[in-house]
């Protein structure tokens, strides 16, 4: 499917319910999206709690950054382990496997994805959030022996 792109307007835009989702644990703020910004790049406002992480991935199409609003968190790629602090940024290239943990309780980011279009697929997923917080925690499956 071929997304029809049209030519950016200047807007205004903040943190609302109109523009949030839950998504495993999280709250994404959609700031701009792939129909913003003519597919230019992604950006969201994500607040999460330690135990929400995604799992050691790799991105083949979206170079990744992100900003340290509040918080604390390592990542772990190209065989280093970075510390991220408040006030304080990482770069992630595409095509380098990488992970991460929060080592606070929560964790506010601002996260840049270029190109964009990489939220089109995760808002598929996502629901619609009810409060500007983190969604509260879904119990594990129970998992029985086979």
């Amino acid at each position: 499917m071929i997304t029809q792109l049209t030519t950016p307007k200047a807007y205004k835009r903040s943190p609302s319910l109109e523009n949030s989702t839950w998504y495993k644990g999280l709250l994404i703020s959609q700031l701009a999206g792939e129909a913003d910004t003519d597919g230019a790049f992604d950006l969201v406002v994500s607040k999460m709690r330690r135990g929400t992480e995604p799992p050691p991935h790799v991105h083949s199409r979206e170079d990744e950054f992100f900003y340290v609003l509040d918080g604390n968190l390592n990542i772990y790629t190209e065989g280093q382990v970075l510390g991220v602090s408040t006030g304080e940024c990482v770069f992630l290239p595409k095509g380098n496997p990488h992970a991460y943990l929060i080592q606070t309780a929560g964790i506010d980011v601002l996260a840049l994805m270029t190109p964009g279009g990489f939220l089109n697929a995760v808002n598929k997923m996502n629901a619609p959030a009810e409060k500007m917080e983190v969604p509260p925690m879904m119990p594990l499956p129970i998992r029985r022996p086979i």
